[in-house]
């Protein structure tokens, strides 16, 4: 079986790309899992030419046509866990796609840690959609090579393809968040180019990317609360409420999310 990591390097991450190859490297060296063989797929859009989600994209249908079974989306600015392939191997037969507890470190640090308020594991969409994003899934994770290939990111969104393409994943595969990191999200390096997008514009996108999908999935989310058990209901103000998924609720949803925001946000 064989995995690819996939990783595009954009403006301002020449530098910090070297760390994050260097981390591929000690976890193929430390254990491979599952996997015979594992390669480390750069690709360079230092010139900005691409976006990260086309670059996401044409690095999926490479690794496709080299008959990689999985791949790993990995940024630039972070690095992938030493233990990361070992880990991931008691879940990859029963699942499509697999994400880790969201690792932290900061700034001229070499320390790590968990971000905290993470509800760990999220094993299904209703659990994923009553999450606060922020505190859910973040990019880097084993997906299968068809799965991602025919679910690509959407290169027009300069903000939120990360979300909009979670939601398509989360709908109509098997996924999971395991309790244990599989990447380090070294929070200080961001991107320079022209389609970099702050905090504040992935609020508003994913906002807004949500409110859509319960207009447009509001039956089938009706069916997954009412069979839903007892005793998992977000307490937060992501909680789904069965009145937000009728058409006149799901249209207020979608009106309330095009509000302007206050405060900045934190992504």
């Amino acid at each position: 079986m064989k995995c690819t990591v996939i990783t595009p390097v954009g403006p301002g991450h020449e530098q910090v790309a070297e760390a994050c190859r260097d981390s591929v490297i000690a976890a193929i060296r430390n254990h491979r899992g599952l996997f015979d063989e594992i390669e480390h797929c750069v690709v360079d859009d230092t010139s900005a030419k691409l976006g990260r989600s086309a670059a996401r994209n044409g690095a999926v249908w490479r690794a496709a046509e080299a008959g990689s079974d999985w791949v790993f989306f990995l940024d630039a600015d972070d690095l992938i866990c030493v233990d990361a392939f070992e880990r991931v191997s008691p879940w990859i037969s029963g699942y499509d796609a697999i994400w880790g507890a969201i690792c932290e470190q900061r700034v001229e640090s070499d320390d790590w840690r968990l971000r905290e308020r993470q509800d760990l594991p999220i094993t299904n969409l209703l659990e994923f959609l009553e999450f606060d994003p922020f505190y859910a899934l973040q990019m880097g994770h084993f997906v299968r090579t068809s799965v991602a290939r025919d679910n690509p990111f959407n290169p027009q969104m300069n903000a939120g393809e990360d979300f909009d393409y979670y939601l398509r994943i989360w709908t109509r595969y098997r996924c999971l968040k395991i309790g244990a990191p599989l990447f380090i999200n070294r929070r200080w390096q961001h991107s320079t180019g022209p389609r970099s997008a702050s905090g504040h514009d992935w609020s508003r996108a994913i906002r807004r990317l949500r409110a859509r999908y319960l207009m447009d999935n509001r039956r089938e989310l009706r069916v997954l609360l009412r069979n839903r058990p007892g005793g998992v209901t977000r307490r937060d103000k992501w909680r789904l409420r069965r009145w937000q998924v009728t058409l006149v609720g799901a249209a207020w949803m979608r009106l309330r999310a095009w509000r302007p925001r206050r405060s900045a946000a934190r992504r």
